[in-house]
């Protein structure tokens, strides 16, 4: 009865291991996308237009360099992908890292999202 127990018990494991997928998307396959206003970029799943909407609620008054999305997604479109974690280069993925670190820190880190990279985000 024990052994019955024990193969059953490992049958169903090694059932329930194959319903895992990684599926196709950029970070599960490696692969970097491509910048556009409307597709995804570098390895993350955010688009131009959730960046700038996200910079221009998150960098306002002196941090703000977009009069306003149109602008901004002007310019996101121009940038090379880059990779995921991406803290320095002229990339979409750099600027979208301290995008997300302006979240707790926008005087230091909005500039770096900006389109000149403020100093950090270019080439």
């Amino acid at each position: 009865m024990r052994t019955t127990l024990i193969l059953a018990a490992l049958v169903l494991g090694v059932g329930c291991g194959d319903d895992t997928t990684t599926g196709t998307t950029d970070s599960a396959t490696g692969t970097t996308g491509t910048t556009g206003t409307t597709g995804t970029t570098g390895t993350t799943d955010t688009t131009c237009a959730d960046f700038c909407a996200s910079y221009l609620s998150t960098c306002v008054d002196a941090n703000a360099t977009w009069a306003d999305e149109a602008a901004c997604e002007t310019d996101c479109g121009g940038w090379a992908a880059g990779t995921d974690g991406d803290t320095d280069g002229d990339t979409f993925a750099c600027r979208d890292y301290h995008l997300g670190a302006a979240q707790s820190d926008a005087d230091t880190h909005c500039s770096h999202a900006s389109a000149d990279g403020g100093g950090v985000c270019i080439d």
